[in-house]
């Protein structure tokens, strides 16, 4: 194999390692936003339910008092 076609395979591959590498980073970001989206929505509905539950406790046990 001639020099220079072993410099333009080595050129090719730095190219494709490169863009693979910022493929993946993108995808890290786009999991971690997605993450960060998810864990939100879920406390959402955590303190609702907690919200909905005090409000079954205090309006069930004012009869109680």
């Amino acid at each position: 194999m001639s020099a220079q076609a072993r410099q333009l395979r080595e050129r090719l591959a730095r190219r494709a390692g490169l863009a693979l590498l910022a493929w993946s980073r993108r995808q890290e970001e786009r999991r971690s936003t997605d993450a960060v989206t998810l864990r939100r929505q879920t406390e959402q509905d955590a303190t609702r339910a907690r919200d909905e539950q005090f409000r079954r406790l205090a309006l069930g046990g004012a009869g109680l008092i």
